[in-house]
């Protein structure tokens, strides 16, 4: 081996005659790792615990694969983002985030894998030849979020943890992959202590003289009536721009949840960038209401984020998704309040009429008039925006 050595500050060079060939390695202090994570605008909060954790187990000598389980809104995608982000250095080949919350078909994984890595995919080539041969010998972090629903593609990542030796994958996904070599690791709602910090960090984002000291007793009874989950908080915390924090929790308490009900004129763009950045997670949290829709509060909760992602539904042409969802909740939902039940109706027919379902939509917006006749509302003041954003249901 021969070192040259450079002033402080310099690349290191490194050349080590292997089997006849030179290989120059690359010093990590004046290299960046790759990486495409997604930068995240906001603090990482609460976590510290399972951070330390999740990362000393991806370290360890025989650990390849790594899941973090939980219920839909538990946090696992910011928790792997950290998670990776912080073990950067021990993988000079990158660190890779695949997004997989948009795949439908499981043998699709490895495309969307090669995508995320940058790797050229020829023509008649099976994806697992593509990725394995074009990471070689690579030391990286792959990171798979939301995997759950791609169960079929378990295998492909079996094989390539058997034919890319010095890869560690980092999975997300409501339930185990069931791999051999799978270690899990739950990841469950946030701590009373560290749920209400979190909701005051994110409410003074719309409040910025928002404190705990005043009002730690209603901040309490609002992260709990969320089960601690940071999704809801988030959302909750959101409201705030709107709504009182004595309006927020007695929305709760009620179970109508007024907290998430309307999006006005005032924060229409920002609720789109974050519907755009958080759609996934919002799908995990609608897939978690519906998981065991008898526990109280879960259907409360589906319909009460309805009101508001009517009209993102709509205004991101997403009419299948909200139809699929929406019929979904409305069969899990039948005693509920008539004005929720109303506001999802009302949603019902707006998607069914531009998905050409006639019936369906004038059985939906029938039964939506009788609700909101019993509750003195206006069916077409749900969610609805300002005339600005031009024509709506």
């Amino acid at each position: 081996m021969i070192e040259v050595g450079l002033p402080t500050g310099t690349v290191t060079l490194l050349f080590t005659d292997i089997e006849g060939s030179t290989r120059m390695l690359r010093s990590l202090r004046s290299l960046p790792t790759p990486s495409n994570l997604p930068a995240v605008p906001t603090s990482f909060v609460g976590r510290e615990a399972e951070l330390a954790e999740a990362a000393d187990l991806l370290v360890r000598p025989g650990v390849r694969l790594l899941t973090l389980t939980g219920p839909g809104g538990a946090g696992k995608t910011r928790l792997a983002l950290e998670t990776a982000r912080g073990l950067a250095i021990r993988f000079p080949d990158g660190v890779w985030f695949v997004p997989l919350a948009s795949v439908t078909d499981p043998a699709r994984v490895g495309l969307a894998v090669a995508e995320a890595l940058r790797l050229t995919n020829p023509a008649g080539r099976d994806s697992i030849n593509v990725v394995a041969d074009g990471i070689g010998d690579w030391s990286a972090l792959l990171l798979l979020d939301n995997f759950e629903h791609l169960a079929a593609a378990c295998g492909w990542v079996g094989e390539l943890l058997g034919r890319a030796p010095q890869v560690r994958v980092l999975a997300t996904s409501r339930v185990v992959l069931g791999l051999t070599a799978e270690h899990d690791y739950p990841v469950r709602p946030l701590p009373q202590g560290a749920a209400e910090t979190l909701f005051a960090e994110r409410a003074r984002a719309v409040r910025p003289r928002f404190a705990l000291d005043g009002d730690r007793a209603a901040v309490a009874d609002i992260c709990a009536r969320l089960d601690g989950l940071p999704l809801a908080i988030e959302l909750a915390a959101a409201r705030l721009r709107m709504l009182s924090l004595d309006e927020l929790r007695r929305g709760l308490t009620e179970r109508a949840q007024a907290a998430y009900s309307r999006i006005d004129s005032e924060d229409q763009m920002a609720s789109l960038a974050w519907f755009d950045a958080e759609m996934a997670n919002v799908r995990a949290t609608l897939a978690w209401t519906l998981e065991r829709p008898q526990e109280p509060g879960r259907v409360a909760l589906a319909l009460s984020l309805v009101r508001s992602l009517g009209y993102l539904w709509y205004t991101r042409g997403l009419t299948r998704e909200a139809l699929s969802w929406l019929d979904q909740i409305a069969a899990a939902a039948g005693g509920a309040p008539p004005d929720l039940r109303g506001a999802l109706l009302y949603w019902l027919g707006a998607f069914a009429t531009r998905q050409g379902r006639a019936d369906q939509a004038a059985a939906a917006y029938t039964e939506a008039v009788e609700l909101f006749a019993v509750t003195d509302d206006d069916p077409t003041r749900v969610s609805r925006p300002s005339t600005r954003w031009g024509r709506w249901p």
